[in-house]
Formats: C-alpha cells, sequence, structure tokens
C-alpha cells in the first residue's frame, strides 16, 4: 500500500484527526492532487524543527474551528491552498468519465447492488447500464436500485445529456450509445436480430469513440458473450476495462467471454469496483503523463523495451513513441501508479505486467477490422492505370 492509498483507508474511518504529509515529493502537482482532499498539511523534505512546528500549530489552530478536513485548510510550508467556498464549480463536459455498464437479468441485479454501494457523490462520472431484458418486459430497475444508493437513478432518454452522479438506465426495446456532445442515442435494435437487447458492445463502442481515456467499461454477471468486442474498443482507445471476478458472478460467461477476448485491466469482486471507479476518476492521469513523457532517451522506456524484447521476442523500440506512452499510460493508471520508475519496478518483477502490457500495445492493431470505413473502400474496385 502506497501513501496515498494510507490516507485514503484512514480517512475511511476518520475524518477528522489532522493528516500532514511529510514529504521530499510533495510540490509534484500530481501527488498533491491525488490526496489534497484527505489532509490538512503538509511539509517539503527536506526542513526544519522551526518550519514543522509552524505547520503543525497552523493545522491544530484550524482544526479547534472545524469538523473535518472537507472544510480546512491545506497548510504547507511553502503554498497554501484553501476550500475558498463550499458551492459545487461547474464540471467540465470533457472531464466528465463515462461508465459503461454490461450485465444480464441473470445476476445482473445482485451485481449492481453491490457495485453501487462503494460509490460516492462528486465523482465526475455519469453511468450507463445496459441490462439485457426482453422487449416486452420494463426494467425495474431505476426502483429497485434507488432504494440502495443516495445517488440519482433514471430511465434514460433520447438526446438527454449526461450528468455527473446519475446512473442512466437502457429502456426495454431499445439500444443505447452516446455521442460527442455527451448526449444519449436511443435506437431501436433491427428488426428479427437475434442479438441481446440492449446491446453492450454498440454501448462500449460509442464511449471508447467519443470519450477516449475518459471511458470504463465494467462487465459483471450474464451469459452469452455481449461486451467482448466492446472491451476491445475501449482498450484500443485508451479507456479501462474492468470484470466481475467469474467465480462471485451468479453466471460467469459475459465475464469470462471478456477475460478469454481482451485485455482486461482490473478483475475484482462486484463490491469493489465503486472503489476502483473513484480512484480512476481522481488519478491525475493528464499529470502524469506530462510528467513522465516516453522520449528516446528515457531510462526507463529503454528498460520497458528490453524486458519486452527479453521475454517475448519483439523490438517495440521502433514503433511510434507517442504509441508507446499511452499504452504504458494507461495500464498506470489501471494500477493506479504514478511514477514510470514505480512501474519499472513493477514489471521488472511481475512477468504477467509485462504480459499485459504486449497485449495492451498490440491491441491498437485490431481497431483497424472494426473500421467499417476500411472495410467499404477496401471493398470498391481501384481505379484501372492504363
Amino acid at each position: 500500500m502506497n501513501g496515498p492509498e494510507l490516507i485514503q483507508e484512514i480517512r475511511k474511518n476518520d475524518s477528522k484527526t489532522p493528516v500532514i504529509v511529510f514529504s521530499a515529493h510533495i510540490e509534484e502537482d500530481f501527488i498533491l492532487d491525488t490526496i489534497k482532499e484527505h489532509i490538512n498539511g503538509f511539509i517539503s523534505k527536506p526542513t526544519n524543527n522551526k518550519k514543522l512546528a509552524q505547520v503543525i500549530d497552523q493545522v491544530l489552530s484550524v482544526g479547534k474551528h472545524e469538523d473535518s478536513v472537507d472544510k480546512a485548510k491545506i497548510l504547507g510550508d511553502s503554498l497554501t491552498l484553501n476550500n475558498e467556498s463550499e458551492k459545487e464549480l461547474p464540471q467540465d463536459p470533457e472531464s466528465l468519465m463515462v461508465v459503461g455498464i454490461g450485465s444480464s437479468v441473470f445476476g445482473g441485479l445482485e451485481a449492481l447492488t453491490a457495485l453501487i454501494k462503494g460509490l460516492p457523490r462528486n465523482n465526475n462520472t455519469a453511468y450507463i447500464i445496459a441490462q439485457h431484458l426482453s422487449p416486452k418486459h420494463n426494467t425495474m430497475l431505476v426502483e429497485l436500485l434507488s432504494r440502495e444508493s443516495s445517488l440519482m437513478f433514471k430511465e434514460a432518454e433520447h438526446n438527454e445529456t449526461l450528468e455527473s452522479d446519475v446512473f442512466y438506465i437502457t429502456p426495454p426495446n431499445k439500444n443505447v450509445e452516446i455521442n460527442n456532445n455527451n448526449q444519449i442515442v436511443l435506437s431501436a435494435p433491427e428488426k428479427h436480430s437475434f442479438l441481446p437487447k440492449p446491446s453492450v458492445n454498440q454501448l462500449f463502442i460509442s464511449i471508447a469513440k467519443y470519450k477516449k481515456e475518459k471511458s470504463v467499461g465494467i462487465i459483471l454477471s450474464g451469459t452469452g458473450s455481449d461486451g467482448c468486442q466492446g472491451m476491445r474498443a475501449i482498450n484500443a482507445e485508451g479507456g479501462i476495462t474492468i470484470v466481475q471476478e467469474p467465480s462471485t458472478a451468479k453466471y460467469d460467461g459475459m465475464p469470462m467471454a471478456s477475460i478469454n477476448g481482451s485485455v482486461v485491466d482490473i478483475l475484482i469482486v462486484a463490491d469493489k469496483i465503486g472503489e476502483e471507479l473513484v480512484a480512476l476518476a481522481n488519478f491525475p492521469r493528464n499529470k502524469v503523463l506530462k510528467k513522465h513523457q516516453v522520449t528516446p532517451a528515457n531510462d526507463h522506456i529503454s528498460i520497458i523495451f528490453a524486458l519486452l524484447h527479453k521475454i517475448k521476442h519483439v523490438d517495440f523500440s521502433v514503433y511510434k513513441k507517442a504509441t508507446i506512452g499511452r499504452r504504458i499510460e494507461r495500464r498506470m493508471v489501471a494500477l493506479k501508479v504514478t511514477t514510470l520508475s514505480e512501474y519499472v519496478a513493477l514489471i521488472e518483477r511481475d512477468k504477467q505486467e509485462v504480459e499485459l502490457l504486449y497485449k495492451d500495445i498490440l491491441i491498437g492493431v485490431t481497431s483497424f477490422f472494426r473500421d467499417r470505413d476500411a472495410y467499404d473502400s477496401a471493398g470498391k474496385p481501384s481505379r484501372q492505370i492504363s
């Protein structure tokens, strides 16, 4: 367990005791952003007893008048951040994380109920549920899930704009997608189709297309293989894929299909998925990537290339650096690793991570086979050259 994870674990049980972080890396923006909502103060190493005493006195003085860390000032020896207003700031639509959840009536309700209990408000995340059901039966998910959480659950409406902390339930006999304006698009399934309704694949592919690295796909209990293709699309666009541990699913068909047919980032029991979503929504992805850009001279990247070549016998050093960077970044986000050096240490001792990164780098190649325009162009006769 690293420092940020420990602080979050402490805050689950104790919101009042002051927490001060003493670190040489605390002024790195991406580290401070990860923990700033959970701490009262910080001190940068190296320091002296005078500075240490000043920050402790300031934090304790503020604590006498505050009920919890949420309302407290974050005090540091060289930087002070203030929570000047308790009013919620409007969210940037582009920053909204969109989570697609696929399940079926076979065990899906139990898994969904477990998942939502771990979700807080203000997570800058919208959730869309595509649960297989008969076109002739109305879904009761809105009513049933609303009993288990304070978050909002509603039936999805065509052209509705996605909002944070809302679960959108796909209505009967409809497929659901999103567009580039964060709006819901409902459509009637093809007539006489034997494919599951609603299509989890169709939902996931649209989320991958428009939300890119802000996309998350979750597969829960269910029969069949729906969602596997969509999970590969999310992989290819830099999003994160989560699957319910098959041994805990009432029906493991959908989870096993995704495990066997895509790169699954997180395999976990349903009641722990909420914690992972919170971590993903708050992970400082852009700052981590900017801080650790992949360049030819980067020794950490050279080590990763060497490991891939040694174990998988493929030389990725000639690949596009931007492509390799995105795939490594995606693995770091899935593992909640904030530095390249930490990721290198992990991959050096874990051959399974080498395998996962290898599959992740190659997953982008399969995007060609999902490109309808490419196939259409290939099917047209080429102009004859005389």
